[in-house]
């Protein structure tokens, strides 16, 4: 539980740091006239969309790490001896990574 809670604050953290960085340079790119502000954006709602932007994407990691492990196939989720077959169908089939042979 330890690791999720972990797992979960520095995935916020660090998408939080990235989108308000890239936040930044689109800040930067208007003050120079070179990209154009959007209508109707104010301050405190693009901040909001950052911030929910970043515990959604943390809730996401966390939870597809606690489900299927770390997608590498020799390491288990913590669900493996509850979930069983639902929980391989749906690692293995809707959420595991695609080869690069498919592309």
């Amino acid at each position: 539980m330890k690791a999720d809670v972990s797992l979960a604050l520095s995935i916020a953290a660090s998408s939080l740091l990235v989108l308000g960085v890239l936040h930044g340079l689109q800040l930067l790119l208007i003050h120079f006239k070179l990209l154009a502000p959007a209508p109707g954006a104010t301050r405190q709602a693009v901040w909001s969309c950052i911030i929910l932007n970043s515990i959604t994407l943390a809730a996401a990691c966390s939870t597809y790490f606690q489900l299927c492990g770390n997608g590498s196939g020799s390491s288990q989720g913590l669900a493996t001896v509850s979930a069983g077959f639902l929980q391989e169908g749906v690692c293995l089939r809707y959420l595991a990574p695609i080869p690069t042979t498919e592309y």
